[in-house]
């Protein structure tokens, strides 16, 4: 069943329930105000007459034995006038019997000819009045009053629900706009949904529905940047380690060595690149990066140059900050590695490291190289991912790992020509609080 029937269908049996209760309760409290304002009007009729028959003589009707007065009336209304013996001096119907007498003081119920009265006795200096009315022409204005009352009450009942339709289907037709949005586009689409306008209610759904498609979608184009890159960058490293591994096995084994040599190369290149290419996909996709001790950044750089195949030609300034970057150790440890490891394949010299703390908690760490002069065009190059300097053999994903580290932690990396040649690549990354790491592992 669809919200919307199953919104009408409640509403609607909620409202009908409480229109009948209330119709209930406004029949029983009408009733009982008719019966109690038809009594009022016996009693008054009562005293009416009581008042009449005070103003005539005393000889008009306490001559003993004298002739019964009657005067025509409704057949709907009945009224007596007797004395206390039960003689009857005045009466409405000649051919009246005596039925409305022996009830007593106040109000009953009497059967006269086979149909039910409501009478009304009372006594007025020793004469006993009493009024009546046919029970059935009560309950035919009983009827009457009910219907005119039930009418317009019919008429609201049906408007109210007519209304409450109209309402809940253009309350919801927003959902019905989503709905149809929804069924009609390609399972495959990952493009948001725009219906319109939409309610308040449904606006947050409508904005993670689409943060879903878009985050699925980044995340599509993450794994068909990952198996392209993986699948480009992969061929060429397997393909020379098939064809030295065939070299090997085809030569003598003087020869053999070096095949197998070239063969071990290209599977540490393969190795490294696989290396990077998973770090990419982590960054890329927001994964937790396991969280490390605070490592400071004296230790952290003699760290990663120690770890460095040519770490004689890394040039570490005497001081540095005492501060550690607020990132993961591994993370900086990368960033900083790439830095470095790119400036040593393009320079035969040194490499300078320095190093300096900002005023806004952030520190800057440069790394100077007087490797092959660059043009700017180049340079605007080197952050891309799988560009290389055609004299490099690198793979061209170093500096786009530091670049997004620095990205993901709020840093920023910034790489520049040298007036006397070479590269500077300077990373900025924000520190620990100085209380942070006074602990700290050294190297």
């Amino acid at each position: 069943m669809s919200l919307q029937r199953r919104l009408l269908l409640i509403l609607g049996l909620s409202f009908s329930l409480l229109w009948l209760l209330a119709a209930f309760w406004l029949q029983r409290g009408l009733e009982h105000r008719l019966q109690d304002t038809l009594d009022q009007r016996l009693a008054a009729s009562a005293r009416m007459v009581g008042g009449l028959v005070m103003q005539l003589p005393p000889d008009a009707w306490q001559v003993p034995g004298g002739a019964t007065l009657s005067v025509p009336a409704d057949i709907g209304v009945a009224c007596q006038v007797r004395d206390s013996s039960g003689g009857i001096f005045l009466q409405t119907h000649s051919a009246l019997p005596d039925l409305l007498a022996g009830g007593g003081i106040g109000f009953h119920n009497r059967e006269i000819e086979g149909e039910p009265w409501r009478v009304y006795t009372r006594e007025f200096n020793g004469l006993f009045i009493s009024t009546a009315d046919r029970l059935t022409e009560r309950h035919a204005l009983q009827r009457e009053i009910l219907l005119a009352a039930a009418l317009p009450f019919v008429i609201a009942l049906l408007g109210s629900l007519s209304a409450l339709w109209l309402g809940v289907r253009r309350g919801l037709r927003p959902l019905a706009r989503l709905y149809s949005a929804l069924s009609q586009r390609d399972p495959a689409s990952t493009e948001a949904v725009d219906i319109g306008p939409v309610p308040d209610e449904l606006a947050p759904v409508l904005a993670t529905l689409n943060r879903l498609l878009h985050d699925t979608g980044d995340l599509l184009q993450r794994e068909q940047r990952f198996t392209s890159d993986a699948a480009h960058e992969l061929r060429t490293p397997l393909t020379a380690i098939k064809t030295h591994l065939q070299v090997a096995r085809r030569t003598d084994p003087a020869h053999a060595d070096a095949s197998l040599a070239q063969a071990e190369a290209a599977v540490a290149r393969l190795q490294r690149t696989l290396e990077q290419l998973l770090t990419l996909a982590r960054l890329d996709s927001h994964e937790d990066w396991p969280a490390g001790a605070p490592l400071k950044l004296e230790p952290l750089l003699r760290q990663v140059r120690d770890e460095l195949p040519e770490r004689q030609r890394v040039q570490l300034p005497d001081t540095l900050p005492d501060r550690a970057p607020h990132l993961p150790a591994e993370l900086a440890a990368i960033a900083i590695r790439n830095l470095i490891d790119n400036a040593l394949r393009h320079t035969t010299g040194a490499v300078t490291v320095q190093a300096t703390l900002r005023q806004d908690d952030d520190l800057l760490i440069e790394i100077c190289d007087e490797g092959t002069a660059l043009d700017e065009t180049q340079v605007s190059q080197l952050t891309r991912r799988f560009w290389r300097h055609p004299s490099s053999s690198g793979s061209g994903l170093g500096l786009a790992i530091t670049d997004a580290i620095a990205r993901r932690t709020g840093g920023s990396l910034a790489l520049s020509r040298r007036p006397s040649g070479g590269l500077r690549a300077t990373l900025r990354l924000p520190a620990y609080p100085a209380s942070v790491g006074k602990n700290d592992r050294s190297t």
